[in-house]
C-alpha cells in the first residue's frame, strides 16, 4: 500500500511539472512582454512636462513648462533644482539619494521654462523651480530608468562566468576519467537544488547596494569653489560624487563674479566602455545671472565638463560666446566585496555542477 502511494505521489508530480511549469513559464514570458512594452512606450512617448515621460539615464531630454502655468508674480526668472530622492534597483548608484544634483537660474523665456536635461543615474528625482522669494512655483517628481546596454555587460560577464567555470569541471571529470566524483542518482536532485540555491544567492550578493564611501571631503552642503587648485592650475576641480554623502558640487562661477544671463550649455565627454567617445548634453537652455552660490554642480563622472555661454554684448548686436571647463577628479570605490563574493560563488556553483552532475552524455543509453 505504501509502494502504490509513493508512486501515485511521484506520478502526480510528474503531471504537475509537465502542466504547471510551462504554464507558469508562458505567464512569465507574457508578463516580461507585457512590461517591456509599458516601459518602452514610457520611454518614448511625450509628457506634460517631460519629454520622453520617463528618460533614461545618461540620455537628454527636454523639460518644458509652459508660461501660461506660471503664475503671474513669477519675475523674469526662477531658480531650477534638482534633487535625487531614491535610488533605482541596480543603479551606478553615482548621486547618493537627497543630494541637490543641480542648482541654476533660469529666464523665463517666451515659451515660460524650455532646457534639456540629462541625469546620470537611474532612480527618482525631484524637479522644482522657485521664485526670487524662495516660493514653489513648480514641483514634481520624474522617473529615470536604466537602458538595457547599462546591465548588458554585467549579463555578459555573469554568463562567460558560469559557461567557462562549468567548462573547467567538465575538463576535470575528463581528466579524472574512471576516478570521477560519483553521486548517486537519488542524490543529483539535491546537488542540482544546493548550486540553483548558490545561484540565486550569487545574484543576491551581486546586486545589493555597495557600502557608503569613506569621507573625502568636510561638508555636504558646502560648495567648491571655482577658484579652487588644479592639478592644471587652469580648470577648476572637485572630486567625483561617486555615491559620497559628503560629496561637494562644484559653483559655476567663480567667487565674487557674476556671469550674465545667456544661453548656457553643459557637455561632458563619454568614457565608459559602452559610451566611450560620445559628448553628453547635461543642460542646454537660457539661464539668468549665475552667481557663485546658487549656481552649482554635482560632477558624477570623472572627467571634464565643457561650459559654453552665448550672451549679448554690451552693444546689443552681437554675441559673445565664453568658454570654460570644470575637471572632476576620480574617486577609488571601496573594494566591491559583495560582487566578488557573488561572481566567486557563481564560478563554484559552475564548477561543482560540471564536475559531481551526472549528464545523459556519461549514461549508458537502454542500460
Amino acid at each position: 500500500m505504501s509502494f502504490r502511494s509513493i508512486q501515485h505521489r511521484r506520478s502526480f508530480w510528474r503531471q504537475f511539472r509537465l502542466i504547471f511549469l510551462p504554464l507558469a513559464l508562458s505567464v512569465l514570458i507574457l508578463f516580461s512582454l507585457v512590461s517591456s512594452v509599458h516601459f518602452y512606450r514610457q520611454a518614448y512617448i511625450s509628457g506634460s512636462h517631460f519629454s520622453p515621460l520617463t528618460p533614461k539615464s545618461q540620455r537628454s531630454f527636454s523639460f518644458n513648462v509652459a508660461r501660461a502655468n506660471l503664475p503671474a508674480d513669477s519675475g523674469s526668472e526662477l531658480l531650477l533644482k534638482i534633487t535625487k530622492e531614491k535610488n533605482a534597483f541596480g543603479s551606478t548608484r553615482y548621486w547618493h539619494s537627497g543630494s541637490v544634483v543641480l542648482s541654476l537660474p533660469l529666464q523665463i523665456s517666451t515659451c515660460g521654462i524650455c532646457i534639456r536635461l540629462a541625469l546620470w543615474d537611474p532612480g527618482v528625482y525631484r524637479v522644482t523651480l522657485s521664485n526670487h522669494s524662495g516660493d514653489l512655483v513648480f514641483s514634481s517628481l520624474l522617473t529615470v530608468i536604466a537602458p538595457l546596454a547599462l546591465y548588458r555587460d554585467d549579463i555578459i560577464l555573469i554568463f562567460v562566468t558560469l559557461w567557462l567555470s562549468w567548462a573547467s569541471g567538465r575538463l576535470a571529470v575528463s581528466i579524472l576519467g574512471g576516478e570521477r566524483p560519483f553521486i548517486p542518482v537519488d542524490m543529483q536532485r539535491k546537488v542540482q537544488m544546493g548550486l540553483i540555491a548558490a545561484g540565486l544567492m550569487a545574484l543576491g550578493l551581486i546586486f545589493i547596494p555597495y557600502p557608503e564611501l569613506h569621507t573625502h571631503q568636510a561638508s555636504k552642503t558646502s560648495i567648491m569653489s571655482m577658484g579652487s587648485d588644479s592639478p592644471s592650475g587652469k580648470e577648476p576641480s572637485t572630486l567625483e560624487s561617486e555615491g559620497r554623502i559628503d560629496a561637494v558640487p562644484i559653483a559655476l562661477s567663480p567667487p565674487g563674479t557674476i556671469i550674465p544671463p545667456g544661453y548656457l550649455t553643459i557637455r561632458h565627454h563619454m568614457d565608459s566602455w559602452t559610451e566611450f567617445g560620445r559628448t553628453l548634453t547635461v543642460f542646454e537652455g537660457a539661464t539668468a545671472s549665475l552667481g557663485a552660490t546658487g549656481s552649482f554642480f554635482l560632477l558624477p563622472d570623472d572627467g571634464r565638463y565643457f561650459l559654453s555661454l552665448w550672451a549679448s554684448t554690451s552693444s546689443g548686436k552681437s554675441l559673445a560666446d565664453t568658454h570654460w571647463v570644470l575637471r572632476s577628479l576620480p574617486v577609488s570605490p571601496p573594494l566591491p566585496v559583495a560582487l566578488l563574493s557573488g561572481l566567486a560563488l557563481f564560478s563554484l556553483s559552475g564548477f561543482f555542477w560540471g564536475l559531481l552532475i551526472r549528464t545523459p552524455f556519461y549514461r549508458h543509453s537502454g542500460k
